[in-house]
């Protein structure tokens, strides 16, 4: 991939509408120029060995659906500093 230059920044900061200073474009070729050397660095990567750990014949581990009642509401109620009409009762906010 050729190197980013001026003409190049001066362009995307056109398409974008961004006002660039004459001395801000040398730190944004910087910048860019250092992301497309890492994107190019990951494009060298080995796709079957960035996968490592990853097996894709495992399963998840599921367990079967199974209906529990574990609280009812007046357990839940009954922990409640104010409740009517079986429901929580709380403080007023908005007058």
């Amino acid at each position: 991939m050729s190197a980013i230059t001026h003409e190049d920044v001066r362009k995307i900061a056109t398409l974008a509408r961004i006002h660039i200073e004459g001395r801000e474009g040398d730190s944004i070729v910087q910048e860019i120029s250092g992301i497309l050397t890492f994107v190019e660095q990951l494009n060298r990567l080995d796709p079957v060995l960035s996968s490592v750990g990853v097996s894709m014949d495992q399963q998840t581990p599921q367990r079967p659906d199974e209906v529990l009642l574990t609280n009812t509401s007046e357990e839940l109620l009954s922990n409640a500093p104010a409740a009517a009409f079986g429901m929580f009762e709380v403080p007023k906010v908005v007058e």
